[in-house]
């Protein structure tokens, strides 16, 4: 069994700066280094168009009620998939560490976990 990761610590989050006339939306985390995870329970899951193509996101909502989005990178979105969790599911994704792919960024390797909020599985 693989120990959860310590749901004190923060995710780092991208909050860019907004223009007159622009919404925030939710914060989007970034996975820096192995150990950064985030837990939340489900609230959405779409395609977005990103840099180099369409991009799986998942919403995160915390128990403090804020939501975070999770741009998937190739690893996440395949561990995703073969979930398949329904929105409502508690979801911890933690960056494992990284892989050389023999191109110039590593690929980013992740665990996905899930959960039942409200029951002795939640971690946080």
């Amino acid at each position: 069994m693989t120990s959860l990761p310590d749901p004190r610590t923060e995710p780092t989050c991208d909050v860019p700066e907004l223009q007159d006339g622009e919404s925030l939306g939710a914060a989007r985390v970034k996975f820096e280094k192995a150990g950064d995870a985030i837990s939340g329970v489900l609230t959405g899951i779409d395609i977005k168009n990103g840099l180099s193509g369409d991009v799986l996101v998942i919403a995160l909502r915390d128990r403090a009620g804020a939501e975070t989005e999770v741009w998937c990178q190739s690893m996440l979105a395949r561990l995703v998939a073969e979930l398949d969790p329904d929105v409502g599911t508690g979801l911890t994704a933690t960056m494992t560490g990284l892989k050389n792919t023999g191109r110039p960024q590593p690929m980013k390797e992740f665990d996905l976990e899930e959960w039942t909020p409200g029951d002795d599985s939640e971690p946080y």
